[in-house]
């Protein structure tokens, strides 16, 4: 179940000249790539404007998702006429044309509840070309259903490129990369759900790439309670000299239920070790796993969104992630 990503989940790109057109920004049929969790997960997304330098050095990459694009052209999200799908059975669905982007919905999580959410009016994220500047922005609609409630919701969407620059991650720099910042707020309105949600959205696009090298996401929810969560994501794609990455198969490893209530099975064949973590990077337990299989207390838990780290011995296998909701 993916994090609250009204923003759309992680479109494709390239760039030429830091400059996005639907040819080297759109999602379609064919397309596909995968995203890592990084560790720390919350990142901050630096400078705006010309010539910024991004620098995030300090970065591991976690559980891999891959995502991959189709044609849809079915009734549910009129007129989207392309979905993503990823790895874990998530969907997004856009409508895409030679002059815009638009994000009509798909599988969320608001306020640590899985939810899907369907747009009247759909949420622009390009109106190309997009370059250093250029900026949409819409009134977004429609209706959220969640743990079998309906509701509505509304508000506004704008996309803006904000930054071109360089980012460095761990042993390798790209050079003329453009920065998208996508920004969502709106009310929702159900019986389970009420107040208002925001989400800042961050992409580092760069030249020769088709995806997404870097997602920074903020959601802000004051859905009875206020809450702010930050993830990040990186291309796992790349290998960089020096980075720990992810040496675990994520077909190895079961994490159940997800979301968790009162508690979570992790099982990892290769696994002795297993670490949790919020958001924040603070670690709330450490414990062993005996034969590939532990079961941990959740029910003190606060809801969001936590993070597994495993280990054969002193050896980092690999990090996923679970969402806790009583």
């Amino acid at each position: 179940m993916k994090k609250l990503l009204l923003l759309s989940s992680l479109a494709f790109a390239s760039v030429a000249n830091a400059q996005l057109t639907q040819a080297n920004n759109a999602p379609a049929a064919g397309d596909a790539y995968s995203l890592a969790v990084t560790s720390p997960s919350v990142l901050s997304p630096g400078a705006a404007g010309p010539g910024a330098v991004w620098t995030y050095t300090s970065i591991t990459l976690g559980t891999s998702v891959g995502y991959a694009g189709a044609t849809y052209s079915a009734a549910t999200y009129t007129p989207a006429n392309v979905v993503v799908n990823t790895s874990s059975s998530e969907s997004s669905y856009y409508e895409s044309t030679s002059s815009f982007l638009k994000y009509y919905g798909g599988n969320i999580i608001v306020s640590s509840l899985p939810a899907t959410i369907t747009y009247t009016s759909g949420a622009y994220e390009a109106v190309y070309p997009m370059s250093l500047t250029t900026t949409s922005s819409s009134a977004v609609g429609g209706s959220i259903t969640a743990m079998s409630n309906n509701g509505t919701f509304t508000g506004t969407a704008s996309a803006t490129a904000d930054g071109t620059g360089t980012l460095v991650l761990p042993g390798k720099t790209y050079t003329n990369v453009i920065r998208v910042k996508l920004v969502q707020t709106y009310s929702v309105s159900s019986m389970i759900l009420n107040g208002t949600v925001e989400q800042e959205n961050y992409r580092y696009f760069a030249a020769g790439t088709k995806n997404p090298i870097l997602i920074i996401n903020t959601s802000t929810t004051n859905l009875g309670s206020l809450s702010t969560q930050t993830t990040a994501m990186v291309d796992a794609n790349y290998i960089p000299t020096g980075i720990n990455s992810n040496s675990l198969k994520a077909s190895n490893v079961v994490a159940y239920p997800n979301p968790a209530n009162n508690n979570i099975t992790i099982t990892a064949a290769e696994a002795t070790n297993v670490t949790i973590s919020d958001i924040t990077g603070k670690t709330i337990t450490s414990s062993k796993i005996n034969d590939g299989k532990i079961i941990l207390n959740t029910e003190n838990y606060t809801n969001g969104v936590y993070f597994y780290t495993l280990f054969n011995n002193t050896t980092k296998l690999g990090v996923g992630k679970f969402t806790v909701a009583h």
